[in-house]
């Protein structure tokens, strides 16, 4: 005798043979999952129990493994989940859809840029929650938070004490090139050009290696210090990555600044896409136009947001905060990064 009764979420009349009772299906009018009633201890409430599912022809729509569908009970034993990037619910490892908000994900691989290697899979562009990004790395801030403050301030410092040094003996060099005289300000211009271009490789360095930190921390790793010194394969093509987003944001100029904002919108995280799969500078440039133009709105707010945070911290607290912010923040275009190419991150503690 046929089974027949209501979704409890969308109240849609289901019917399938009796002998389907107890196993997990997927609503065909709401998509959400459900056990078939019939057998004792059985209600239509939402799968949790990973014993309960039994992904086999139901008659109306199973849950197959992509969808968060588990294995039978009494065979294989359930394999393990993690949590969806989206709204932290578990899900399959090979998981393309939470079955709890119904997002898009990335299946999780072993290739996902564990121990701060490149990441080598597929990037799957998906839309993201601003909201989301900033809450997901606020808690990842303060777990890491000692290590996120370090990894920022130590290579800031590093490199504010060299550019101090470059300056006195810039100013020192074109004090002899006057002859000892007053110094020229057309001196000190053309010597320190050359200064400037020698202290952009250490600072594209420094950039590389603090990217590679904060998406460990992304990950919901404890990076190592070793981390913030190992950008030095980066810089070359960071330099020409440098060079081709200058052009742009300099021609976007010429359009108000309209030009200048749609360039970061677009190709802000392109660094971080540099670091994180290791490829080439124009390579590097695309993929991030792939997974930031489905996401427009969250990216605009996300730097809103930044910039707004950054503002505060600095006029409430005179910079103070900053030692703060200034990681945080980092942490933030790191997470989104993460999340927009559907890769999972890190929950932290709540």
């Amino acid at each position: 005798m046929p089974i027949e009764f209501n979704c409890p979420f969308c109240s849609k009349v289901l019917k399938t043979a009796d002998e389907k009772a107890g196993m997990s299906a997927k609503c065909p009018g709401c998509g959400q999952v459900l056990v078939v009633p019939g057998l004792p201890g059985y209600s239509t409430a939402p799968v949790d129990d990973p014993t309960m599912v039994q992904p086999r022809d139901t008659g109306f729509a199973d849950v197959p493994p992509e969808y968060g569908g588990q294995a039978p009970a009494g065979g294989p034993a359930p394999e393990a989940t993690r949590a969806c990037p989206m709204c932290g619910g578990q899900i399959r490892p090979e998981a393309r859809v939470c079955r709890h908000c119904g997002e898009r994900v990335a299946p999780e691989r072993a290739a996902a840029g564990s121990s701060g290697g490149p990441f080598t899979g597929e990037l799957v562009p998906t839309e993201v929650d601003a909201g989301t990004v900033l809450k997901v790395s606020w808690e990842l801030m303060k777990e890491h938070m000692g290590m996120a403050i370090v990894g920022t301030l130590l290579p800031q410092m590093a490199l504010s004490f060299v550019m101090i040094i470059a300056y006195l003996a810039g100013i020192f060099l074109a004090f002899l090139l006057s002859g000892g005289r007053r110094v020229d300000p057309d001196v000190i211009t053309v010597v320190m050009i050359p200064i400037a271009l020698l202290l952009s490789p250490l600072m594209l360095f420094i950039t590389a290696g603090q990217i590679r930190f904060m998406l460990a921390i992304a990950r919901g790793e404890s990076p190592q210090i070793v981390e913030l010194v190992k950008g030095g394969p980066y810089v070359l093509r960071a330099f020409g990555v440098m060079i081709l987003f200058s052009l742009m944001s300099s021609l976007g100029m010429l359009c108000f600044c309209v030009g200048s904002l749609a360039v970061a919108v677009i190709f802000g995280p392109c660094f971080h896409t540099l670091v994180d799969r290791d490829c080439g500078v124009i390579e590097s440039l695309d993929l991030t136009r792939k997974f930031t133009m489905v996401n427009i709105g969250p990216q605009v707010l996300l730097l809103l947001a930044t910039m707004a945070i950054m503002m505060l911290s600095g006029i409430c607290t005179l910079g103070v905060a900053n030692v703060v912010t200034l990681p945080y923040i980092m942490l933030v275009q790191a997470v989104a990064y993460k999340m927009m190419t559907g890769q999972p991150v890190g929950r932290g503690k709540p």
